[in-house]
């Protein structure tokens, strides 16, 4: 008797701890799509002073913010331009601001044109795009001089560099010279 109460005993506690896990799942989607209307707020209050920042939803999980490279560098140069770098601080000033809490991953992906480049810095698009979506991933973190980032503590910060091979358009070379940061949501509760 007292092993099969004991039994019962063990299916209650494990039906429990299974409906609290739900309703923490639940709890964490409704939060993440709380942080996910926060960040398209803030990109949608960008892109009425700064044309060239958009924002797409590509699955439940994550988000893509795309910027025009020309707002953000120099043709051929991986120097932030002083109106990239008013960009970059207004996007990260308005995603700190937001507190913005299951943002697990940044990865900044940067993108060329398909005209070649060949420099001592730069001996191919891989080096450029590379080297650009580096400094903006430091830029995001407050290198530079500034007091606010996203804390590389908290938040996985990843640079990748895709040169000429994911255009976005083959008959316009503007459109695929971009940087695009893609937001991954976490999809876990804290402490799993």
């Amino acid at each position: 008797m007292l092993a099969f109460l004991l039994v019962l005993m063990l299916l209650f506690v494990f039906q429990v701890a299974t409906n609290l896990n739900i309703v923490a799942r639940n709890g964490l989607i409704d939060q993440i799509r709380r942080d996910q209307a926060k960040v398209k707020e803030a990109v949608s209050s960008l892109n009425r002073r700064y044309a060239a920042i958009t924002i797409s939803e590509p699955d439940g999980n994550s988000q893509e913010i795309t910027l025009g490279s020309e707002a953000l560098f120099e043709t051929g140069n991986a120097e932030l331009s002083d109106a990239g770098k008013e960009l970059l601080s207004a996007l990260v000033q308005q995603i700190v601001e937001a507190d913005v809490r299951t943002l697990k991953e940044v990865t900044v992906k940067g993108h060329t044109d398909d005209l070649a480049i060949r420099t001592s810095r730069f001996p191919s698009n891989w080096e450029l795009s590379t080297a650009r979506a580096t400094k903006v991933v430091r830029f995001l973190t407050g290198d530079g001089g500034r007091q606010t980032g996203i804390d590389p503590r908290r938040v996985t910060l990843v640079a990748a560099g895709y040169a000429e091979f994911r255009p976005i358009d083959k008959s316009d070379r503007t459109r695929n010279r971009r940087i695009e940061l893609r937001l991954l949501y976490t999809n876990r509760p804290p402490g799993q």
